[in-house]
Formats: structure tokens, sequence, C-alpha cells
């Protein structure tokens, strides 16, 4: 919360004139946060600070995306309410997929989305690939799988990552280097806040002014 207060780029406002004050679906677990009245849901508040780094490294109004390990579609709920993107492909398996849908069609969305598997998609361009640790913490086979059918092709790219730089969530999964020859040219950030060790950011076609100011560039040990 702090860091998206901080950047003042008009999401906190906007977030709890809305999503954070409506966020009661699935019952989550809150809590108080200094300068609000209502207490807030943490996972929600992350998905806000992933929603600032978006709209400062990417702008807004893409119009299609796509988003790899979607949980129960909370992030995409905050890029459509906040970010206006206007259609998101979300990827997960199929069970994840009926819990995304039962969500999302629970609310009013301002642009589209649909739920598919990468094994019903053919190699397709986007405006923007979005993945919070899902596309790190697939197997090798998988990883490579993306990056030929959604991650290579897409004009702009955001990966929170918890394997490539070592750890046990490393084993099995394609390593730096390698990331470094299958992907676009990307650049490395830190993650803020940093969640695990070993965690870290991997961004391409991005607004490097504005990383430069507000993100930490990563240099792996």
């Amino acid at each position: 919360m702090r860091i998206v207060s901080f950047r003042k780029d008009g999401l906190l406002e906007a977030a709890l004139e809305t999503l954070l004050m409506s966020d009661n679906i699935g019952s989550p677990v809150k809590y108080q946060y200094d300068g609000v009245a209502q207490p807030l849901s943490p996972t929600t508040l992350r998905y806000l600070k992933v929603a600032s780094d978006l709209k400062g490294l990417f702008g807004e109004g893409l119009d299609r995306v796509a988003e790899i390990g979607r949980g129960y579609g909370g992030q995409t709920l905050v890029n459509d309410q906040l970010l206006k993107y206007r259609h998101a492909t979300l990827f997960d398996l199929p069970f994840v997929n009926e819990l995304i849908r039962k969500y999302l069609n629970s609310m009013l969305l301002t642009g589209a989305y649909r739920v598919t598997t990468i094994n019903e998609t053919l190699p397709d361009k986007y405006d923007l690939a979005i993945s919070n640790y899902a596309f790190s913490e697939l197997p090798d086979v998988l990883q490579r799988a993306y990056i030929d059918k959604v991650l290579a092709t897409s004009e702009r790219g955001y990966l929170t990552m918890n394997s490539g730089l070592g750890g046990r969530r490393s084993s099995g999964k394609l390593s730096l280097e390698q990331l470094r020859e299958l992907l676009p040219p990307f650049e490395m950030y830190e993650e803020q806040p940093l969640t695990a060790p070993f965690n870290y950011l991997i961004v391409w076609g991005h607004d490097k002014d504005f990383a430069g100011e507000y993100m930490i560039a990563k240099q792996p040990e």
C-alpha cells in the first residue's frame, strides 16, 4: 500500500472508492491499514500494486492482454476496472477456469475476457503478457509451450518470477540463461516488496523512464 500511495498515480484513490470497498465475494480475510476507515484484503492490495506497475510501465487501455495463471480472476478484475484493458485471454487449468468464470461473471466488466488452456490455443500476438509467479512455477516443458504460443510474440511482458536464479523452486525450470535465449530482450527488476528469496521481475517493451524512477534494477549474483 505504501508503494502505490507514494507513486500518486490515482489508482489507490480509485480503488478505495470502488474495488477495495466492495471486495467481499468469497469472504476474504481483511486487515486494518493506517489512514483507511474500512479493513482491506491484502490480496487485492497486492493486485493493486501490480496494476500500478502495469500502468507506469505500459499505460492504460491496451487491446489484447494475455494472463498466465489467473487464480480466481482478481488481477483480471483490477486491470479491467482501473486500467481499462479491452480484452484479456486467461490461461489456466480447466477446473480453475470454471472458478474464474464464476467470479468474473458475478461482476460487471468494462472490457471482455475468455478463459482457455495452453492446449486450446494457437500462437498469437498480444499487446501485453502478464504472469504473477504462475509461469515461473511451471515445469520447463510447459514454460517452453507458453513461450512459443504466448510470450515470444507479446509486444510487452511483465512476469513475476520465483525460479531461474537458484533455490529449490528452480529445479526443473528454465534457467535465467535459457530465458534470455527464448524470451524477447528483457530487463530484470527487484520484486517490491520482496515476498521470498530469489524472486524478481522480468519486463520488456516498457517505459524505462518510469522503471528508472520507481523500480530497482536487479543484477543476478
